[in-house]
């Protein structure tokens, strides 16, 4: 028997029954949400309000208390400077210290850049150092260090042996110790010197002393050499460049001991005046 005009179709009819569970489904996780919200806000409540009676409590458990002090990160600066400054804080409450101030204390040493203070429970806190790197010393009413942000350091000898070029500047201001020099030669100057000696430690290796003549022009001498190398109102490193990649290929002999001028002032170019070769003594006079 054959069924005709009739279309049997096999996909579920949709009815509010079939509906129903997704709806659920949909309120349930909404509701989750919302509960969880609510969980981290009461956390977060009770944390605020809580903190400082927390905190408090940290403070007044003697086992906690300080008993050993290190530091780290330290090369020229000694343990026992930086020791006075600090309060007493042996058998302090490591929560009870206050590490800004702590910190602002230490750096006032004049080496110092930045200090860090962290707590090692139980009774331990350690202090990390980050001092000033120096990259010139300055002749002017004694001999200073100075950074790349033109901070002056006082030099001693107890501070180890410093390998810098030196900058002559009889006039200018005074240093003070941990104090920046407000100086326009000094502050463009001190950057580049400190880029030479990341970028191109071999020629700053050769820089023995960094001037300036009457007119204001930079003069550089290398070490072991009386040779004059005039620069320019203000060094850059393209000079740098031309300077060392002159020496490399064309400097005679040990470097720079033939020559006795070079001026870097104009682009492109380097300008060398040499010392005439000597002569041999034990040559015979030619008939």
């Amino acid at each position: 028997m054959k069924w005709s005009g009739l279309k049997v179709s096999r996909k579920r009819p949709i009815t509010a029954s079939s509906r129903r569970p997704r709806v659920r489904k949909r309120r349930s996780h909404l509701s989750n949400v919302v509960i969880a919200l609510l969980l981290v806000a009461a956390l977060g409540a009770g944390g605020w309000f809580g903190y400082p009676y927390l905190w408090n409590f940290l403070c007044g458990i003697s086992h906690f208390k300080v008993t050993r002090i290190t530091f780290t990160g330290i090369k020229s600066v000694k343990e026992s400077e930086l020791r006075t400054l600090l309060p007493q804080v042996g058998g302090v409450n490591l929560f009870a210290l206050n590490f800004p101030d702590l910190e602002k204390r230490l750096q006032t040493h004049p080496w110092v850049k930045s200090a860090q203070l962290t707590r090692r429970l139980p009774d331990k806190l350690s202090i990390n150092i980050t001092e000033r790197t120096p990259v010139a010393l300055l002749s002017r009413q004694g001999l200073w260090a100075l950074d790349d942000q033109a901070v002056a350091m006082p030099f001693e000898a107890a501070r180890g042996e410093l390998d810098l070029p030196l900058v002559v500047a009889d006039s200018g201001q005074t240093p003070e110790a941990g104090s920046a020099l407000v100086e326009e030669p000094l502050a463009s100057l001190l950057p580049k010197i400190d880029a030479l000696h990341r970028r191109a430690p071999n020629l700053w290796a050769t820089i023995s002393e960094i001037s300036w003549d009457d007119r204001g022009q930079l003069e550089i001498y290398a070490f072991g050499n009386p040779a004059r190398i005039m620069v320019g109102d203000s060094p850059t490193w393209r000079q740098m460049l031309n300077f060392y990649t002159f020496v490399v290929y064309q400097g005679r002999r040990n470097g720079l001991d033939d020559i006795a001028f070079m001026d870097l002032r104009f682009p492109g170019q380097v300008v060398v005046r040499r010392n005439p070769a000597p002569t041999d003594s034990t040559a015979k006079p030619q008939s």
